[in-house]
């Protein structure tokens, strides 16, 4: 979309301007959104433990 959005100033695009940048922010208030709610449910439901263990996917390495 950003890419789109960056074309438009380059050369004439077929649909209207308006509705592309109005869905860009919606695309980017959700990415925002998604990231606090991922962020909240790991303080909040995954134990401390597990937290030092497995942090975004990446398994700690035995020593």
């Amino acid at each position: 979309m950003g890419l789109t959005m960056r074309f438009a100033f380059i050369s004439a695009l077929d649909f209207n301007y308006r509705n592309l940048t109005h869905a860009h922010s919606h695309t980017a208030m959700l990415g925002w959104v998604y990231l606090m709610l991922f962020v909240l449910i790991v303080h909040y439901f995954v134990p401390k433990k597990q937290k030092l263990i497995v942090y975004f996917g990446l398994q700690k390495l035995p020593y």
